[in-house]
């Protein structure tokens, strides 16, 4: 981001939020998420909001609703971080090595 001034957030639908982080992880360019409750400190509102910031694009976008959007969320995590990043370890893999 440039340094000197603050991105203007977009508000926009959260079906379109997904659209665009799909549309930034298709092209390779930086992006990540923010989740923000309704009674979080840093919430100027009291919904809850999810917040996609487009780094090489110096834009913010973010979508509010009373409840939360928990499967709105999930598709950001998994498309920032990976299709994997929300599932459980198995078994094997929270057990230490070792005889």
């Amino acid at each position: 981001m440039s340094v000197g001034h603050e991105p203007i957030m977009e508000q926009v639908k959260p079906e379109k939020l997904l659209e665009i982080a799909r549309q930034l992880a298709a092209k390779g360019e930086r992006f990540h998420n923010h989740v923000l409750s309704a009674d979080c400190e840093l919430n100027d509102r009291r919904q809850c909001a999810l917040i996609l910031e487009a780094s090489d694009r110096d834009q913010v976008f973010v979508t509010y609703s009373d409840e939360p959007m928990m499967d709105v969320g999930r598709s950001l995590a998994s498309l920032v971080h990976g299709a994997d990043a929300l599932e459980e370890p198995s078994n094997d893999e929270n057990q230490e090595g070792g005889p």
